[in-house]
């Protein structure tokens, strides 16, 4: 793979469990999203994959470990529950396809699922497999010495507990008329190229390609496994990437974070029921940390930020 990748750090969190849905589509939005029911148990996703672009919708959201699991969960054919699980996160990306490529080899089929936001790329894996991922990644990547591994600690309530106390506005989304965002950024005329394989295990050739390719940098990246066993991946770049096996359609990318985003329950859930109720067609959503990243149809980038300026603040504008 040529010289090596250079980054900044690697981050592993822990003590999470990954919970799945596949689900049908009744105009084209999911029927009976799990991340709806998971909001009104108050149970905060610090990562969420949406994927509507094959025939039924595929969700993917990490929780922490311990929180109640919604009453529809167990049983359910169409749910699925992995945990412990940990994140394996890489900063700073820099809008590299070929990082992507090094982090999809190195993972292999121990990949779950993977989201970026604007400086990072994370890789969720059980917890096992944490540390080896970790050591791979060392190997294959160029890090400064002092930024090896950065660990973050396995119990977080009682950070979580302080955040709350001291910050009483992280809990304003449930309380606010519209909730607070550092604003909304849309981009035009994009392409999302997306790949279901039997596996993540079967991205290996895809891994390959993305390694070699430098002409159009990577915007956003999000991948899960299906209930159904197989693996969805997407990835929004400015023009298509020339890879075939590769299904491409051109979109907007609207997205935006605000304060504490990582910390608070619903968010994302609130900007995808805005977004469908206002008939935007949405193709893929990803959330990491304190962002949210949303792949709509061509042309409806406008639209669908004009949609969340009802929900969401925007500092210093008006409507977008």
């Amino acid at each position: 793979m040529g010289t090596q990748q250079q980054i900044n750090g690697i981050r592993l969190s822990h003590d999470f469990i990954q919970l799945g849905q596949e689900t049908d589509t009744v105009k084209e939005r999911p029927l009976n999203p799990l991340y709806l029911t998971l909001g009104s148990e108050e149970i905060n996703l610090v990562l969420l994959i949406l994927n509507l672009t094959g025939g039924r919708a595929s969700f993917c959201g990490l929780a922490t470990s311990g929180q109640t699991r919604p009453p529809s969960f167990d049983g359910n054919p169409d749910m699925s529950c992995c945990e412990p699980v940990s994140t394996v996160s890489v900063f700073p990306h820099r809008g590299r396809l070929e990082l992507l490529g090094t982090l999809l080899s190195c993972a292999g089929d121990r990949l779950l699922s993977l989201s970026s936001s604007h400086a990072m790329i994370s890789l969720v894996v059980r917890s096992a497999d944490s540390k080896d991922l970790a050591d791979r990644l060392c190997e294959s990547l160029g890090l400064p010495d002092s930024k090896i591994i950065v660990e973050q600690p396995e119990d977080k309530k009682e950070l979580s507990e302080f955040i709350r106390r001291r910050y009483p506005q992280t809990r304003a989304v449930y309380v606010e008329d519209k909730i607070k965002t550092y604003g909304i950024d849309i981009r035009s005329n994009l392409n999302l190229g997306t790949l279901t394989s039997d596996g993540a295990a079967a991205m290996e050739g895809l891994a390959v390609q993305l390694s070699d390719r430098l002409d159009s940098p990577l915007i956003h990246a999000s991948g899960s496994g299906r209930v159904s066993g197989r693996f969805s991946l997407g990835l929004v770049t400015e023009n298509p990437i020339g890879i075939k096996e590769l299904d491409n359609r051109a979109v907007d990318l609207v997205s935006f974070y605000g304060p504490h985003y990582g910390d608070r329950y619903g968010i994302a859930g609130r900007a995808l029921e805005c977004l469908f109720d206002h008939g935007i067609r949405v193709w893929l959503a990803g959330c990491a940390g304190a962002s949210v990243t949303v792949a709509v149809d061509k042309n409806q980038g406008k639209p669908a930020g004009q949609a969340l300026s009802r929900v969401f603040e925007i500092p210093g504008q008006g409507p977008v």
